[in-house]
């Protein structure tokens, strides 16, 4: 699952994460991986050129010029920060993912049913990847050697729980959710680099050329919102920022989300 927005200069990552452990049929306590300054040197303009090809294949990735953490990685063995070096794929196999640190203690190995707090940083020519605020590594960064995409790499996971909602609609159909959105303004100092996004998970069946509209309330007045293309078959995900990639004024206290069918 990739972020499509390339980042660039100083940027931070963070999002929450828990490996699922209660007997269900794809639950495995392993994996739970992240590239980010993620670039194809054959395509440097476009890192989803060769989309297709790669098709979510591991070892196609190592065409890509990119940083990896597997965290409790080969059943649960090992934690591994890589730098990938996607020109040497084909030529000198052992420069093309030279392992640059790694845990094999309990501490630094997943737990069943926790929550994980993951930040990555890039700042100030160094990047560094934390859990719960603890630094696990660290590497000094070369000129825009820390630009590129973020992804997620699923491995036999849920999308989000062990359900998901099934929602045949109308055209226009409107479906209400009334909670918190938990949204939260971007810190004015610029000291923390967080913002607050959301992300969903769709599957889709049939591509159709259109759009589901996505609308953030409060107390029901519409703030902000995107649209979401359909034009695809299987699972798509949207991972957006509430104040840098949607339309409108996000509002903290927003209290409602409507998705309108097209």
């Amino acid at each position: 699952m990739w972020y499509r927005q390339r980042l660039a200069g100083d940027y931070e990552i963070s999002y929450r994460i828990c490996m699922v452990m209660q007997g269900g049929k794809y639950d495995r306590l392993s994996d739970l991986n992240c590239f980010w300054a993620a670039n194809d040197p054959k395509y440097p303009d476009d890192l989803f050129a060769r989309s297709q090809w790669r098709d979510g294949i591991f070892k196609n990735y190592n065409t890509l010029n990119l940083f990896y953490v597997g965290y409790g990685g080969n059943d649960n063995s090992t934690t591994r920060f890589r730098r990938y070096k996607g020109e040497y794929y084909g030529v000198a196999d052992d420069k093309v993912k030279p392992l640059l640190k790694e845990y094999t203690d309990a501490p630094h190995l997943l737990v069943p049913n926790q929550w994980y707090e993951i930040r990555i940083r890039v700042e100030k020519g160094i990047t560094t990847y934390s859990v719960n605020d603890a630094e696990l590594f660290r590497y000094t960064l070369a000129g825009g050697e820390g630009d590129g995409h973020f992804g997620l790499r699923l491995d036999l996971h849920y999308k989000d729980g062990k359900h998901s909602l099934e929602w045949t609609f109308e055209p226009g159909g409107i479906l209400e959710l009334k909670k918190d959105l938990k949204f939260e303004k971007k810190d004015p100092t610029g000291k923390d680099l967080y913002l607050s996004a959301f992300i969903v998970w769709i599957y889709n069946e049939v591509p159709q050329d259109a759009t589901i509209e996505f609308h953030f309330l409060k107390d029901g007045k519409k703030c902000t919102s995107f649209p979401f293309g359909i034009n695809f078959s299987g699972w798509r995900a949207a991972w957006v920022c509430y104040e840098r990639d949607m339309q409108g004024t996000p509002e903290e206290g927003m209290n409602e989300l409507r998705i309108i069918a097209p």
